[in-house]
């Protein structure tokens, strides 16, 4: 695992997977990095929290579930958080996928199996783009 020594404000991450396995090794690189997450494995769960969390600053997902998927997921997110920076994880996204993920705002779709410096380093640029003007998660309410 890659552990950058420098020190950044920790920025809580909500991290949606649907593999329990996936969510602790995630976790894990994360946080030796200076992450803090809070993590689901079912992207309702993660939806409700949004809408009562308001320290969220990024949001990585990966999931694949019949009730919901990434692309949706994203655009609740997306209104729930409209400033909210969003890193979309695939192992099998299609050119189609991608262009509707960067049409929701995904800052970026990392093909998987990911490279854990890849990964710290994406998350690394974003935080480094949008701490200056940092986005929590400001709780709005869908409408019914």
């Amino acid at each position: 695992m890659i552990v950058d020594e420098r020190r950044y404000r920790k920025v809580m991450t909500m991290l949606v997977a649907d593999d329990p396995i996936q969510i602790g090794y995630i976790s894990d690189l994360l946080q030796k990095n200076g992450f803090e997450v809070i993590a689901f494995d079912r992207p309702h769960d993660a939806i409700s929290a949004a809408q009562q969390e308001n320290e969220i600053e990024l949001v990585i997902a990966d999931f694949r579930t019949p009730d919901i998927d990434e692309l949706e997921f994203i655009e609740t997110i997306r209104k729930l958080c409209p400033g909210i920076p969003v890193i979309m994880l695939a192992a099998h996204a299609t050119v189609e996928d991608y262009i509707k993920a960067l049409g929701l705002g995904v800052w970026e779709l990392i093909h998987k199996p990911a490279n854990d410096a890849e990964v710290i380093r994406i998350m690394k640029v974003i935080v480094s783009k949008t701490d200056n003007h940092i986005s929590y998660c400001k709780a709005k309410q869908l409408p019914m």
